[in-house]
């Protein structure tokens, strides 16, 4: 509870005084405290009252009351907070004092983070009768203590309390129960509670973001791409959730989605990275034409790739373009030398396919370059031997 709240119940405790019920003697030291008071010397006040032979328990219980509200404008806290707690604990002042003076010493125990000692007077609070609104305040201060202690079992009984007793802003106890949820992992539970908090804020990156989140670490590929597809209609997502929504349709089984979406990125420059993933979703999409186009401007970035440029190019037979550029592969393998042969010999160049192989065959031997061999030698004996040329 803030400053001025606490003001508010000081008010309420000086103003309800029955002066009746007091003695002549405790009732002249209070006024005589009230006069130093008003004009700002609070320690005289306090000096007073401390000075006071009290032998009635409402006289002692109204004279710590007024000595707790003292010590506090005082700034001396602990003092404020002893006089209070023997205040509750006489328990002899009307029904409104005693709920005024405990709501105060239940606050400024919160304040002092003592939030154990805090939690006890709350629950005195919420079991006496009060306003409904008074309820959900008292329930969702229980729910941040109990937070605090990381008690999150507590947490979560005493948000929706503070809910059901009708909340002035259902987003503190929503809040409140959502981050107990995520620290038990109850990813389930924590989904639907941000489902609720976004019908209240449909325009919260936070809410939308923490959805995202949640649904991926409970294992829901399927419900975190809607919600990331949602939350594209909403808020503005970063280059690193359009590259998760990518993915998440890739994932899902959309790829051409996927690329999709990554053509919305934005760049004042071609980022290699992003390239490399654009290319790779069409041509799971069976787009070949289009990721053929990204992986030539991958490789003219970055010579690496040149492998995937003549890949992509084979899969569509454009067997002359493939061995236009299979000898700018970096760093080439068996694999790079069994492609070149199988390009060489769907263009018909039997004699330097067969010459490619063997040349391989000599530094790294392999089975299937073998194969190769003895398969070209065998079209090229036969062609030898007949006019007409077996391809």
């Amino acid at each position: 509870m803030n400053k001025y709240a606490i003001t508010l119940i000081v008010v309420l405790l000086f103003g309800s005084a029955n002066a009746a019920d007091l003695s002549r003697y405790t009732a002249s030291k209070l006024q005589q405290a009230q006069k130093y008071e008003s004009s700002g010397d609070l320690q005289s006040a306090i000096n007073v009252l401390r000075s006071v032979e009290i032998p009635r328990e409402y006289d002692a219980a109204y004279v710590h009351q007024s000595l707790g509200v003292y010590y506090w404008k005082a700034g001396e806290l602990a003092q404020s907070i002893q006089h209070l707690t023997l205040t509750v604990n006489y328990d002899v002042l009307s029904d409104q004092q005693q709920r005024s003076t405990r709501q105060m010493l239940a606050s400024l125990l919160f304040n002092q983070q003592q939030y154990q000692e805090a939690l006890e007077q709350y629950y005195v609070l919420v079991r006496a009768k009060a306003t409904k609104s008074s309820t959900a305040q008292l329930w969702l201060n229980i729910a941040k203590a109990h937070y605090q202690l990381k008690q999150w079992n507590e947490v979560i009984t005493a948000s929706p309390s503070s809910l059901d007793a009708g909340s002035a802003k259902p987003i503190d106890p929503l809040s409140m129960k959502l981050a107990a949820l995520v620290e038990k992992k109850e990813w389930q539970r924590a989904s639907r509670v941000l489902k609720r908090l976004l019908v209240l804020e449909p325009n919260n990156d936070i809410w939308w973001r923490q959805l995202v989140n949640i649904e991926l670490r409970a294992g829901n590929t399927k419900q975190a791409l809607d919600a990331l597809t949602l939350a594209d209609k909403q808020i503005e997502l970063t280059v690193q959730e359009r590259r998760l929504l990518a993915s998440l349709y890739a994932h899902n089984g959309a790829p051409e989605r996927a690329a999709a979406a990554l053509e919305q990125i934005e760049y004042a420059d071609p980022e290699l990275e992003l390239i490399i993933e654009q290319a790779k979703y069409w041509q799971t999409a069976k787009e070949l034409e289009t990721a053929e186009q990204l992986w030539r401007k991958a490789a003219r970035i970055d010579g690496q790739y040149y492998w995937q440029y003549v890949l992509v190019l084979t899969y569509q037979d454009k067997w002359q373009q493939a061995l236009q550029f299979i000898d700018k592969v970096r760093n080439p393998t068996t694999e790079t030398a069994l492609l070149k042969v199988q390009i060489l010999y769907s263009l018909d160049k039997v004699e330097q396919a067969l010459s490619v192989a063997k040349a391989t065959m000599e530094n790294r031997p392999d089975v299937q370059l073998e194969n190769w061999i003895a398969f070209l030698e065998k079209v090229k004996l036969a062609r030898e031997s007949s006019p007409v040329k077996i391809k």
